[in-house]
């Protein structure tokens, strides 16, 4: 019986779908063809062991470029897509990358992390003019790398909008932003724009007259000089945000043309007060100015924030009267 139950839970290990794995590039073809990635890398976009798209599309895989170019024709889910060396020290490389062009590719969907890595090249590079309408859309963290132009999307489409669900992070180099975007098509992300170094979590380096919107918060570094959202051209507002402006310690919320359209009476501004400020903390080291109650004098406690009405981490307690909360501004 024993031996029986030990077999019949071998047999439920490895049938499972969900145990996870490394593949590697092999091949520049489409990311959904049998033999693009093998199961070992032997040097740049080369290996041993090829595996079927089913596999490596499994859902819960890394998929490593491994120098070869990756492109995407169709929907697909993994754990995360990377250009990053995928074994350290072993035989796999960095570089290579993945590609999507709107003009071929539109209604699709990419369900993973993008994830940067130490060559000066783009985890994945978005171009083309798609047909407007339809929307392709990444789900996921983007992260940027740890060299100059090492972003986690470098987006130069024109047509067709891209929307990512999900945040952008940048990486450890000066330009290794998050999202970089250098087209003029429709860009919409849905959580926040994060910088932890020099370069910006979400940056876009043209008059983008179709608009960059950001519905997440905006996040200053707190080390460097990194801004959250960084619009660099001056000549007209190319980016929306309508989350919270958290400024870091070193590194501002927004720069350049931004509007700010806060969608809450909870949305805020928050700035460092002295050096002991934690980003994103609201104490006594930082001062957040409401978005949209100017009669609140643009510093918030709880005792000029009307009853039950929440600033961050701080819950009104001003009132017009003892029945609390009453009173309106």
């Amino acid at each position: 019986m024993k031996k029986i139950i030990l077999f019949l839970f071998a047999l439920l290990i490895f049938a499972s779908p969900v145990f996870a794995a490394s593949y590697y590039g092999c091949a520049s073809a489409a990311i959904n063809a049998d033999s693009t990635f093998c199961a070992t890398p032997s040097g740049s976009c080369a290996g041993s062991d090829p595996v079927t798209a089913a596999t490596a599309l499994a859902g819960t895989h890394t998929l490593y470029a491994n120098g070869c170019t990756v492109s995407i024709p169709d929907s697909f889910t993994a754990t995360a897509i990377s250009n990053a060396d995928g074994d350290g020290a072993g035989a796999a490389v960095g570089g290579g990358g993945y590609t999507l062009d709107t003009g071929t590719v539109s209604g699709k969907t990419i369900t993973a992390d993008v994830t940067a890595g130490g060559t000066a090249t783009a985890c994945l590079t978005i171009s083309g003019a798609g047909a407007g309408t339809p929307v392709d859309t990444i789900v996921g963290t983007v992260t940027g790398g740890t060299v100059n132009s090492a972003t986690g999307v470098t987006d130069t489409h024109t047509v067709g909008t891209i929307a990512l669900t999900g945040s952008a992070v940048s990486g450890g180099a000066s330009t290794a932003s998050g999202y970089y975007v250098t087209g003029t098509g429709p860009v919409t992300i849905s959580g926040s724009c994060t910088s932890n170094s020099a370069a910006a979590g979400c940056v876009t380096y043209v008059n983008n007259g179709s608009g960059i919107t950001i519905a997440g918060d905006c996040i200053g570094s707190q080390t460097g000089v990194g801004v959250g959202c960084w619009g660099l051209t001056y000549t007209t507002t190319v980016l929306t945000v309508s989350g919270n402006l958290i400024n870091g310690l070193k590194g501002g919320a927004i720069s350049g043309p931004v509007l700010w359209t806060p969608v809450a009476n909870t949305n805020y501004a928050l700035f460092p007060k002295d050096a002991s400020y934690t980003r994103g903390t609201v104490d006594a080291h930082a001062i957040m100015c409401p978005a949209t109650n100017s009669a609140l004098g643009g510093i918030t406690t709880v005792t000029n924030v009307l009853a039950g009405v929440t600033y961050g981490t701080l819950t009104g307690t001003a009132s017009s009267g003892s029945g609390g909360g009453s009173w309106g501004f």
